[in-house]
């Protein structure tokens, strides 16, 4: 069923000097980030409110190695398109992106996948988020831990397509009008494929040189999957009966969506209430993780569904 298993570790980073970073830089850097000025009423704005919040980094045992995460994504996802572009292997049919402590069910997301396939197996790109949170009536993003799945589609306008600097631009990638943009526009070099794009932005500023940045990294690690692929067309309008709403491009797995606390579909699934026959869980501790795997594949049509300790 799985073609190729990347992991990204710190190991990964480009910033090997960003784990010697102090509180007291930290919030040096939050405090940055929130001096910004950005465009009123746009993406920008709205994520502009949730920068770094200082009760996160307070409750954090450790904020530097929490800030230091927030590239690594990026980093990973070029590091999966580097393995394809350099050895001309064929792209998969699907790119999982999770967490350390996600669980995922992978017969019932392959049913999923299945049931339509002129959506999700096809040229056409397709994104789906395990759990979709709602920032603002411009901003949706998915919450990482819950997975995020990519589709061949995506995934060549991602690695394979160049962008092109103007727009409009029929059929291809186009660097966004630089009014509201989240600052990509400062590292864009002809050439690049959008995933370049996106490490660059990811590393071009390193944490670690934060005093001299003039537009940094000022994102959550999610936020950047959720503003491009809505912002470039990375994922198709939905046309599905079975979903009663679509924000964005980035489908909510079966409406499971976060909005002020309230939550809903498999944004409920955490350490506490999975069991095997989730969709997806985060927070999923390595022990559980293990129990979940081995009671998915011995249940029976006919078993009830055991509990998993926790």
């Amino acid at each position: 069923m799985f073609e190729t298993f990347f992991n990204v570790t710190e190991n990964d980073d480009l910033d090997k000097q960003c784990q010697n970073l102090t509180r007291s830089d930290i919030n040096e850097i939050r405090n940055f980030c929130k001096a910004k000025k950005v465009r009123k009423n746009s993406a920008q704005s709205d994520l502009k409110r949730y920068v770094y919040p200082s009760k996160i980094l307070n409750e954090k045992s450790n904020p530097t190695g929490w800030i230091c995460a927030q590239t690594r994504p990026a980093q990973g996802l070029y590091k999966v398109a580097q393995y394809y572009r350099t050895t001309n292997a064929p792209l998969p049919d699907y790119l999982f992106i999770v967490d350390d402590d996600t669980y995922i069910n992978f017969d019932i997301f392959r049913q999923y996948i299945l049931s339509n396939r002129e959506r999700y197996l096809t040229a056409n790109p397709s994104a789906i988020a395990g759990c979709l949170i709602r920032i603002s009536s411009r901003v949706f993003i998915p919450y990482g831990g819950y997975g995020l799945f990519l589709n061949k589609g995506t995934l060549t306008k991602l690695f394979l397509d160049t962008i092109h600097q103007y727009e409009p631009c029929v059929n291809c990638n186009s660097i966004r009008n630089s009014r509201d943009t989240i600052g990509e526009i400062n590292v864009y070099q002809k050439g690049m494929t959008l995933v370049d794009l996106i490490y660059a932005y990811a590393t071009k500023q390193p944490f670690s040189d934060y005093r001299n940045w003039n537009h940094g990294f000022c994102a959550h690690s999610d936020w950047i999957w959720g503003y491009f692929i809505d912002y470039y067309k990375l994922s198709s309008p939905l046309d599905n009966p079975n979903i009663t709403r679509q924000p964005g491009l980035i489908e909510p797995y079966q409406n499971s969506m976060l909005h002020n606390k309230k939550s809903t579909g498999t944004c409920q699934f955490s350490y506490e209430n999975c069991n095997p026959d989730s969709p997806v869980c985060h927070y999923v501790i390595p022990h559980q993780m293990k129990t979940l795997y081995l009671l998915s594949k011995s249940i029976s049509s006919n078993d009830t569904t055991p509990t998993v300790e926790t």
